[in-house]
């Protein structure tokens, strides 16, 4: 899965943890990054943040869904605060709000992964 934060402490973080659950991880600190990262591997996940310097995590996702060999990948939104207006769910396939709860994260990219 690719994980997308601009704070280095969650993106740490959430990549030990997800590793220690067996997951394989690759980080990426803003849009720009991750859309490179795709250009190298194609993950079966992306769990972005929001607010993100060089492209925020709707500009990422447009540009992901916009590239017919990485459309289908699922997205989660994972942000502590969003612009308002803004409903993470019509431009992502889901949402939780930072922090997030282990069990609850781990259940919902179980859920992704295997739709």
């Amino acid at each position: 899965m690719l994980l997308v934060d601009d704070e280095p402490s969650i993106l740490f973080t959430l990549a030990i943890l997800l590793e220690e659950e067996g997951y394989r991880v690759l980080s990426a600190d803003h849009g720009r990054d991750a859309l490179d990262q795709l250009a190298e591997e194609r993950p079966d996940l992306i769990i972005t943040d929001y607010m993100m310097p060089y492209l925020t995590g709707a500009e990422l996702i447009s540009a992901v869904r916009a590239e017919p060999k990485y459309a289908d990948i699922p997205v989660l939104i994972m942000s502590a605060a969003l612009p308002a207006g803004i409903d993470p769910r019509e431009i992502a396939d889901a949402y939780l709000q930072k922090p997030a709860d282990l069990d609850e994260l781990l259940s919902v990219i179980k859920q992704l992964i295997q739709a």
